[in-house]
């Protein structure tokens, strides 16, 4: 089975599983594949006029947030500027 959507793949027979988390989901083992490192940036004049700001003020600052979208083939299609992507063999349960 191969899927984009997380939904019912306990009811398949899976061996195998990629996702992106943190790697707590009950019953299950997790090995870290790729680590991922997130941290905060800036402009050059943003960190002038907020020069002294610390983790305190932060939530009086004006922040970025980002709404977090799974990646599908979709989002690649538009990156590389192209109409359809080959997927190859596709399979998911519906619903």
């Amino acid at each position: 089975m191969i899927s984009e959507s997380s939904r019912d793949y306990r009811r398949a027979v899976v061996k195998l599983r990629i996702r992106y988390g943190f790697g707590s989901w009950p019953n299950e083992r997790a090995d870290l594949l790729l680590g991922d490192v997130i941290y905060p940036v800036c402009g050059p004049i943003f960190a002038h006029e907020h020069h002294d700001a610390t983790a305190k003020c932060l939530p009086e600052l004006p922040l970025l947030h980002v709404e977090w979208i799974e990646p599908g083939w979709a989002v690649w299609e538009e990156v590389l500027g192209r109409a359809r992507i080959r997927q190859g063999w596709f399979a998911s349960r519906p619903g």
